[in-house]
């Protein structure tokens, strides 16, 4: 049996979690030399795609406990492939089918830990 959480701490996960998306958004949509310009150095952005995701997939997994995983996964994954469209139609970025990739992986690595959470956390 789930155990309930307050609901003001569910709306500061649901506000961290469309902060999030808010803050990979800006970061995935400006142009590559303002990113370098304010210093964030691009060692390998596959890895820096995985990490926002995970990020966002598991914020929002707390913020809505009740949402099943395929579903968080799957929304993830479309705000990803939405913001990979949205770059290549921008003068400076390109749509990458690998930053997808890496975008979902991400997600599902952090909805798996979450799973794996769950399921301990019943015992």
């Amino acid at each position: 049996m789930a155990v309930s959480q307050p609901a003001t701490v569910i709306w500061i996960r649901r506000l961290l979690a469309l902060g999030c998306a808010v803050v990979v958004a800006v970061m995935s949509l400006l142009p590559g030399d303002e990113l370098a310009r304010i210093g964030f150095k691009v060692y390998n952005d596959k890895v820096y795609h995985g990490i926002a995701y995970f990020s966002l997939a598991m914020l929002l997994a707390l913020g809505w406990p009740r949402w099943r995983l395929w579903a968080i996964w799957g929304l993830a994954f479309l705000f990803g492939a939405g913001i990979e469209v949205a770059q290549g139609m921008t003068p400076s970025r390109s749509f990458d089918v690998w930053d997808m990739v890496a975008n979902g992986t991400g997600a599902l690595l952090a909805l798996v830990l979450v799973q794996g959470w769950r399921c301990w956390r019943r015992r």
